[in-house]
């Protein structure tokens, strides 16, 4: 027997962060890419060295926890400690 599942994606209305120009798309990416840089690592080791790690500090998101874990909430005050 096979199971099988169908998952439906809406787009959101309004996205949770807004990108309106390619400078801020490529900035976005640039945290995406550091925060995952290494998987299993915590974010305070992914972004020591970094340009975000004032960010990260400045967010008041867990340095404990994993790119992996983070709740939207918490990517957004990340990113807005950015600006």
């Amino acid at each position: 027997k096979v199971m099988s599942e169908v998952v439906t994606l809406k787009k959101r209305a309004e996205p949770y962060i807004a990108l309106p120009d390619e400078a801020t798309r490529e900035r976005w990416n640039n945290l995406l890419k550091s925060a995952f840089l290494h998987r299993r690592k915590m974010l305070r080791v992914n972004f020591n060295g970094t340009k975000w790690k004032a960010a990260l500090e400045k967010s008041g998101v867990d340095p404990t926890l994993r790119a992996e874990a983070l709740e939207w909430k918490d990517w957004t005050a990340l990113w807005q400690s950015s600006l």
